[in-house]
């Protein structure tokens, strides 16, 4: 083994809360201010309308 117990990898509610609020932020962050002038889409059938209109 590499030293580390089962103990070192218990994942906790706090860990996933924090973890969650983080991605939450990032992606509003995202949202408001887009990389590019036209914003991606989030699968084929989206980008492929996008393309078409």
């Amino acid at each position: 083994m590499s030293g580390v117990s089962a103990r070192d990898n218990v994942v906790t509610l706090a860990f996933l809360t924090q973890l969650l609020l983080c991605m939450h932020k990032a992606h509003l962050a995202d949202l408001a201010h887009p990389a590019s002038s036209q914003p991606m889409a989030t699968n084929m059938r989206l980008g492929r309308t996008q393309a078409v209109g």
